[in-house]
């Protein structure tokens, strides 16, 4: 145990350890360096409300009791996984994050380590992709759409595929914090798509412009 300490004192990554009822043990200078707590602040505290993760719809990873603390109690393997959290500061970062688990008497676990990195600049890579997927998939369905009339050609402005894709997580029921958290960006930017969405559907509200969405086939 004092040779694995030792390491993660030393290592690049973030690392943290929590025994059995999710206390934080232990927290190195680099996840202090990346997330911008200190050891003072985060040990013997539950690493759910220091790390508070979500997934990119927003609902909770990080929470008592855990898919990952459940895994590693039963002593099975765990994945690496994303998560979106918030620094000290406030900011969004997503991490990814891998587990080992350390066993303990009677093949109990003893404790979790988590070792994290940031992966902003690989998620947003994510985001653009999908955008330029989403962008093929419009333009794919009107290729086989029939010629519009000069009625239809007065439709509302096409939405841009950022817009599209804030649309189709109103339509999932994500709130502004919950849509800003998903797509790495501010919660300003998502009012100001959700604004541009508004006034290019002609509609009044968030609702209005899901049903129209669904209706015309927009998302």
């Amino acid at each position: 145990m004092e040779n694995l300490l030792e390491a993660l004192k030393h290592t690049a990554d973030g690392a943290y350890i929590i025994d059995a009822q999710q206390r934080i043990i232990f927290w190195n200078k680099a996840a202090e360096a990346l997330l911008g707590f200190t050891a003072q602040e985060v040990l013997g505290r539950p690493c759910y409300q220091i790390i508070g993760g979500r997934d990119e719809t927003g609902c909770p990873i990080c929470r008592r009791r855990c898919l990952p603390y459940l895994a590693g109690g039963r002593g099975e393997s765990i994945q690496s996984f994303d998560v979106c959290v918030r620094d000290k500061d406030g900011r969004s970062h997503w991490l990814n994050v891998s587990t080992l688990v350390l066993p303990g008497d009677d093949d109990k676990p003893r404790a979790i380590v988590h070792l994290f990195r940031i992966i902003d600049v690989q998620k947003q890579m994510e985001v653009f992709v999908r955008d330029v997927a989403s962008q093929a998939r419009h333009f794919e369905r009107r290729q086989r759409r029939p010629p519009t009339t000069p009625r239809e050609e007065s439709s509302p402005a096409q939405l841009t595929p950022r817009e599209t894709q804030v649309l189709e997580l109103l339509a999932r029921g994500m709130d502004t914090t919950e849509i800003a958290q998903a797509l790495v960006i501010s919660k300003v930017t998502v009012r100001n798509h959700v604004q541009h969405i508004l006034h290019k559907l002609n509609v009044h509200s968030r609702l209005e412009a899901v049903a129209y969405a669904l209706q015309h086939d927009l998302i």
